[in-house]
């Protein structure tokens, strides 16, 4: 019996250990995984927010009157940020998932950044129309940069306020996102 069982364990742990063959779907299929928890639902405005106020490019346009930016909302969305990101093991995935320009959904932001000297913080205050839980809701931003971005620093010194208004008039959110100089992001909405 003893016999029986041995070969019975060897032929087992022979076919256990046997190579999975190169062209089978465990390794031509591209693969991805995706982190979903309360961390991440948490940070979603945040990053949002900094992409979004990244691409308005306000450093460009400083002490140049008002001027319109067109930002496209899915590239800052949270869903195209994990799509993106470095959770994606598929290259095509990862390099492709921003690339197609047909199907752009731009918003129009108005913006007036100013600077009084090259001492003084940057000043900018932007406003923009996005649909809110009840209808069109106006948000407002004025934010003041100390410092921009550094390789120890990448968020700069900055302090941003917002607010979000129905057509009604009413406050439907307030929110604060600042970063101070030792890196700490904070945001309280």
């Amino acid at each position: 019996m003893k016999k029986l069982y041995l070969t019975f364990l060897l032929f087992i742990t022979t076919a256990i250990y046997a190579a999975v063959p190169s062209d089978s779907h465990y390794n031509t299929d591209s693969r991805e995984f995706m982190v979903e928890d309360a961390l991440n639902d948490a940070a979603d405005t945040p990053t949002m927010i900094l992409c979004f106020m990244k691409a308005l490019a306000p450093q460009l346009m400083v002490n140049k009157g008002t001027y319109l930016a067109q930002v496209d909302k899915d590239d800052c969305s949270a869903s195209e940020q994990i799509k993106s990101g470095p959770q994606s093991e598929d290259k095509a995935s990862a390099t492709g998932a921003g690339d197609s320009t047909a199907s752009k959904n731009y918003m129009d932001a108005i913006n007036i950044i100013t600077r009084s000297s090259a001492t003084a913080p940057m000043i900018g205050k932007t406003w923009l129309t996005i649909d809110g839980p009840t209808g069109p809701m106006t948000i407002y931003i004025k934010a003041s940069v100390t410092s921009g971005p550094t390789d120890s620093n990448p968020y700069g010194v900055f302090q941003m306020d917002y607010t979000g208004v129905d057509s009604n008039g009413d406050d439907l959110m307030k929110g604060y996102l600042g970063a101070n100089s030792s890196g700490q992001l904070n945001w309280y909405e």
